[in-house]
C-alpha cells in the first residue's frame, strides 16, 4: 500500500480511486515536505488530528498547528491544500495544478532562470524571485524547518 503519509485517503480506506488523484495526493505531501521540511500530517485517517482538520473544512485551524514555524505563501496553501482533499472529485487535477497561481510562478521563475544562464542573477533579484515563489531566501532561512 505504501507510506502512509503519502497515501490518499481512499486508497486507505479501501475504496475504488483514479491514478491521477492519488498521485496528485501523493505530490502534495512531496511538495510541502520539500517546501517546509515538516510533514503535513501523518496520515490522511480520521485518526490524524491535522489531516480531520483539513477533512473538516477547518482549514485556518490546520495552518495554526504549525504554531508559525513554517513560512509558505498564502497561494502555495491554496494549493497544497486542494491536492490534500479529502474527496477525490474536490482533488486539484493536473491541469488545475498548471494553471495554477504559485505554479505559474514557479514556470516564470525557472523560465528567469533560463534567460540568465550563464550570467550572475543579481543576489537581491534572487530572493525576491524567491519571495514572490513563497521559499525562503537564505540558507539561514531554511534551518528552522530542519526535522
Amino acid at each position: 500500500m505504501g507510506t502512509p503519509i503519502y497515501v490518499a485517503p481512499e486508497i486507505i480506506e479501501g475504496k475504488e480511486y483514479s491514478g491521477e488523484k492519488v498521485d496528485v495526493f501523493a505530490s502534495g505531501v512531496v511538495l510541502f515536505i520539500m517546501l517546509t521540511g515538516r510533514y503535513p500530517f501523518y496520515a490522511a485517517t480520521q485518526h490524524d488530528k491535522r489531516y480531520v482538520l483539513l477533512m473538516e473544512g477547518k482549514i485556518a485551524d490546520y495552518w495554526k498547528t504549525f504554531e508559525n514555524k513554517i513560512d509558505i505563501t498564502d497561494d502555495v496553501k491554496d494549493l497544497l491544500i486542494c491536492m490534500f482533499a479529502y474527496n477525490p472529485a474536490s482533488r486539484c487535477s493536473l491541469e488545475q495544478i498548471a494553471e495554477h497561481t504559485w505554479y505559474q510562478m514557479m514556470v516564470q521563475v525557472t523560465n528567469a532562470g533560463e534567460e540568465n544562464s550563464g550570467k550572475t542573477i543579481d543576489k537581491r533579484e534572487r530572493e525576491a524571485k524567491h519571495t514572490r515563489a513563497g521559499l525562503p531566501q537564505t540558507p539561514e532561512q531554511y534551518e528552522p524547518y530542519l526535522i
